[in-house]
C-alpha cells in the first residue's frame, strides 16, 4: 500500500508571497489521497467504474508556514477508520528534510453519480478502512462552524464556470477553499495560513451563482460561508499567522 507522495512545488502553485498556496496544497493532498486509495483498489477510477465517487465533506488542517518555489512537499496519507456511512482519512506533511509541516483529518462519503445521493460504503471496502498497523488516528473536531456576521463582513458573487468543475461533474473541493479565501483582504492573505476547518454540505454545478461571505473573529481568525440562494453549500473557519 503506497501512502507517501512527493510533489515538487511549481511556479503556478505559489502565492503572491512565494509560498505554496493553500489551494495548491489541498490539490496535492487530494492527489495523494487518490493515489493511496488507488493502491487499495478504491480510487476515483475504481469507484467511477461502479457509478460511484468519493465526496469530501469535512477537513481540518493545522499548518506551519509552507515552503516555496523549487522545494518539495511530501504528503503521507492513510485511511483512519469509518463510522456509519462516513470514511476518515488522515494526512501528515513533510519538507525535504523530514520536518513536520502540518497534519490534517478529513471525512468522506460515497456518492452515486446517477442520483447524486450518498450511498452505503461498498462491502469490499470494509477491510480497507481501518488504520494501517501502527497508525493512530489523528484527533478530529466535530460540530457546526460559525456563520459570518457583523458590520465587517466581506462578500462577493461567483458564477461557477467550466474550469471550476472536476471529473465528478461538480465544483472540486479546492475551488470551495479558493472561493472562501478570495473573500479575504490582502493583508490577511499575506500571512501564512495556520489552521483551516471547512465543511461541504452540498454540490455546486455549472452556472450556479454563489454568494461568498467572510467576516473577522478575534485572534486573526475568519469565518466563511458559500451560499446558493438561501441554501448553505459550505462553511470554513480559518486562522492566520
Amino acid at each position: 500500500m503506497k501512502r507517501s507522495f512527493s510533489f515538487p512545488i511549481r511556479y503556478s502553485e505559489v502565492d503572491r508571497e512565494g509560498r505554496l498556496s493553500p489551494v495548491a496544497l489541498l490539490q496535492m493532498m487530494q492527489s495523494a489521497a487518490d493515489g493511496n486509495a488507488s493502491s487499495l483498489s478504491a480510487g476515483v477510477a475504481d469507484l467511477h467504474a461502479e457509478g460511484l465517487t468519493w465526496a469530501m465533506i469535512r477537513m481540518e488542517m493545522h499548518l506551519e508556514p509552507l515552503p516555496g518555489l523549487g522545494r518539495t512537499l511530501t504528503v503521507d496519507t492513510w485511511p483512519s477508520g469509518s463510522a456509519r456511512s462516513f470514511v476518515y482519512r488522515d494526512y501528515r506533511l513533510y519538507d525535504e528534510q523530514g520536518h513536520l509541516l502540518g497534519q490534517a483529518t478529513s471525512t468522506w462519503l460515497v456518492l452515486s453519480l446517477e442520483t447524486r445521493r450518498m450511498v452505503s460504503i461498498p462491502g469490499y471496502m470494509e477491510a480497507l478502512l481501518p488504520p494501517p498497523p501502527g497508525s493512530v488516528p489523528l484527533p478530529r473536531s466535530e460540530g457546526r462552524l460559525p456563520q459570518p456576521a457583523g458590520p465587517d463582513r466581506r462578500q462577493f458573487d461567483h458564477q461557477v464556470r467550466w474550469f471550476d468543475l472536476d471529473a465528478n461533474g461538480h465544483a472540486g473541493n479546492a475551488q470551495y477553499l479558493r472561493w472562501c479565501l478570495e473573500a479575504l483582504p490582502p493583508e490577511v492573505l499575506r500571512r501564512p495560513l495556520a489552521q483551516a476547518t471547512f465543511t461541504i454540505r452540498a454540490e455546486a454545478h455549472l452556472d450556479d451563482v454563489l454568494t461568498v461571505t467572510a467576516s473577522p473573529l478575534p485572534d486573526r481568525s475568519w469565518t466563511h460561508s458559500i451560499q446558493r440562494g438561501e441554501g448553505l453549500l459550505a462553511q470554513a473557519l480559518t486562522q492566520w499567522g
